[in-house]
């Protein structure tokens, strides 16, 4: 059918609803100026035509929610000056009829690996985004990931969808998702491997890349990685591929043995601090580290303290996942943003779609680094006799 006609056919009243009820939760979780997906993202995700996903947004626009700006996209407006809620929208008595079915909490299942910092503060902002869209969590943590039984104790209470934060808990999704389950995942994937179900996550190889660059442009070239997990599934990691490739594109060469800090060596110093001292006081030792995560560069900022190291006239640390743990520390940490909210926000996205999942979709998410004052120039800038 020619573009024209069909934008001239009106799509069916039921269907431009639904699309405007899950873009309007999406706005829900999204800050004035943001732009929206495109229309033809939004077509993909929905596998409808385009009248009817303009139809929606023209809904929305009605709402005073959205404003289109020619030529650049549909962005979120301030809905504290002049937007309306969707009970308010003026004229259309269907919207009215579709918000009487939002106030019907629905349920989401979580699932949570209980081992990190980082996957307690993803919950808690799932939580707090699923609250602004009526969404009602039931969470699991396990210790090491879940079991098919709890995925069918889930299942009973009929869920929209199951969200699965960290990819221990890839076996348990795939099998939600083969049981024809709406299903998506947050977590970063291993290197060269194929995600089998609809995941979001950051570009962790970037990532890595940003941290070590930060280190890099402040003038390190002896850098270290510490990784409190077994050192060989780090080098399965796209963070570590990223931390690779900018040290060698530097031109530094790489020795994965001398230049992980793993769990044990860093127990070993928080034991003896003086054995640290002694790690960073050698000729040659590392006057930069990269932390896989920001607790584990918070705990090694504790103890280069107790080693009497100073951060970062002594060593400079970067952290990861822009965690509030990193802010609050002594020095405030350097760190690389996930962008946590963001993936969170699409990780719902496609649990609430009105169409069922009938492709596998992923979204990436870009990290950026976020600059506090725990990384310098290392001491042989200052002090030429400690090069």
């Amino acid at each position: 059918m020619p573009e024209a006609a069909l934008r001239a056919k009106k799509p069916p009243m039921h269907k431009r609803q639904q699309i405007a009820q899950s873009l309007r939760a999406l706005t829900a979780t999204m800050t004035a100026g943001e732009r929206l997906p495109s229309v033809a993202q939004l077509e993909a995700h929905f596998g409808v035509a385009t009248a009817t996903v303009e139809s929606a947004i023209g809904i929305l626009r009605r709402e005073g929610l959205i404003e289109s700006r020619p030529g650049s996209g549909t962005y979120v407006t301030d809905r504290r000056s002049g937007g309306l809620s969707a009970g308010e929208a003026s004229g259309d008595t269907s919207v009215k009829g579709a918000t009487a079915s939002e106030r019907q909490a629905q349920r989401i299942a979580v699932f949570a690996v209980n081992n990190t910092s980082f996957y307690k503060n993803c919950v808690d902002q799932i939580i707090a985004a699923a609250a602004a869209q009526h969404l009602v969590v039931e969470c699991r943590f396990a210790n090491t990931h879940p079991v098919l039984d709890d995925l069918r104790r889930f299942e009973s209470l009929d869920p929209c969808g199951f969200l699965f934060v960290g990819t221990e808990s890839r076996e348990v999704a795939l099998a939600a998702w083969e049981r024809g389950n709406r299903v998506a995942v947050i977590g970063e994937p291993p290197a060269d491997d194929v995600t089998h179900v609809p995941t979001v996550y950051s570009d962790a190889e970037q990532g890595g890349y940003i941290a070590a660059r930060r280190l890099l442009e402040r003038g390190h070239r002896r850098i270290a990685y510490l990784y409190r997990p077994p050192t060989e599934e780090l080098f399965r990691r796209l963070r570590w591929r990223g931390h690779e490739r900018a040290l060698r594109e530097a031109g530094l060469s790489v020795d994965r043995e001398r230049s992980v800090i793993d769990g044990p060596l860093l127990e070993t110093w928080r034991q003896d601090p003086e054995s640290m001292r002694a790690y960073f006081s050698r000729p040659g030792a590392p006057t930069g580290v990269a932390a896989w995560s920001d607790p584990a560069a918070v705990m090694l900022l504790g103890t280069l303290r107790r080693a009497g190291l100073r951060v970062p006239d002594d060593v400079s640390v970067i952290g990861y996942d822009n965690l509030p743990v990193g802010e609050d520390a002594w020095p405030p940490l350097d760190t690389v943003d996930q962008h946590l909210d963001v993936l969170v926000r699409h990780a719902l996205f496609l649990l609430t779609l009105p169409q069922p999942q009938t492709a596998v979709s992923t979204a990436l998410v870009t990290p950026t680094l976020v600059c506090r004052d725990s990384t310098g120039a290392p001491p042989s800038r200052r002090d030429p006799e400690r090069s």
